[in-house]
């Protein structure tokens, strides 16, 4: 019987640094291995007198964390509510895209095979083809092979005397940043290098905030929203030790009445298998 994923698996952390564990210097950079907890200002600091008259926006970053080593979370949505009455808040996660790399087969080909290793997970042999269209195909196929990858699409770019291919992550697995694929072995004939770089980065999972220089500063390519239960803002699949940093945007307009305990709910649901 499979496991399912616990609630306890998720973890909302602080960011600001490994040891960080004030929720005013939470403001991106790396995640911290302290836990957000509960109870007034975990998050945000009190409004002051003057920020209530003149208005004000702040902003503070923490780490969504699965911590489960073998259960993954799929099809992760979230959302967040508001206390009636004082400042509001918004979600942000940086802007989504689809991890983009690149395998360049340098010179011509005559036969062979090549292992690629995806974040430890080897395909099987993936052989040449005359036909570069083919072996794209191939390509994909083994990519595909390993258990938990789908959704992977590989097209062939000749160019010159080397064959490029174009690698984007999709499926399940779309929207995250994925470890460069390595070259696990080389038998393709002629003896000829394999190489891979990263063409786009995916996000907004296992990517690392931006750090704001002070909590007024908004973060680069972060789109902020207010989700509801009702419509959720989509994250994705979260597997084993995969991360994904959130932003809070919180707005106190000018002249706002002070709300005493202010606050605001932060939500995520998934399937757990």
């Amino acid at each position: 019987m499979a496991d399912f994923i616990d609630i306890n698996d998720i973890e909302f952390r602080y960011s600001g640094g490994g040891s960080n564990n004030n929720a005013n210097f939470s403001l991106g950079g790396t995640r911290s291995v302290f836990v957000i907890g509960n109870g007034i200002n975990n998050l945000f600091d009190n409004v002051n007198e003057s920020q209530s008259e003149d208005g004000h926006v702040d902003f503070r970053c923490f780490y969504l964390i699965n911590t489960s080593i073998t259960n993954t979370l799929f099809s992760t949505t979230a959302w967040i509510t508001n206390v009636t009455g004082g400042s509001t808040v918004e979600f942000g996660i940086r802007v989504p895209a689809t991890d983009l790399q690149q395998i360049t087969v340098t010179g011509t080909t005559t036969g062979g095979s090549f292992i690629l290793t995806h974040e430890g997970t080897n395909t099987t042999a993936i052989a040449w083809d005359t036909d570069a269209a083919v072996w794209a195909q191939n390509i994909e196929d083994g990519l595909n092979g390993i258990s938990y990858l789908e959704g992977v699409n590989v097209i062939a770019a000749p160019s010159g005397g080397n064959t490029i291919f174009n690698v984007s992550f999709g499926g399940r697995y779309d929207q995250r940043s994925h470890d460069l694929l390595v070259v696990n072995s080389n038998d393709i004939i002629p003896a000829t290098s394999v190489s891979i770089t990263k063409f786009t980065e995916g996000s907004p999972i296992n990517t690392t905030a931006p750090a704001i220089a002070t909590e007024t500063t908004p973060p680069t390519l972060v789109g902020f929203s207010s989700p509801t239960e009702a419509s959720p803002l989509t994250i994705g699949t979260i597997r084993p030790s995969d991360l994904v940093p959130c932003w809070i945007k919180r707005t106190t307009l000018a002249g706002v009445d002070p709300k005493p305990s202010d606050g605001f709910g932060f939500r995520i649901v998934g399937e757990p298998f």
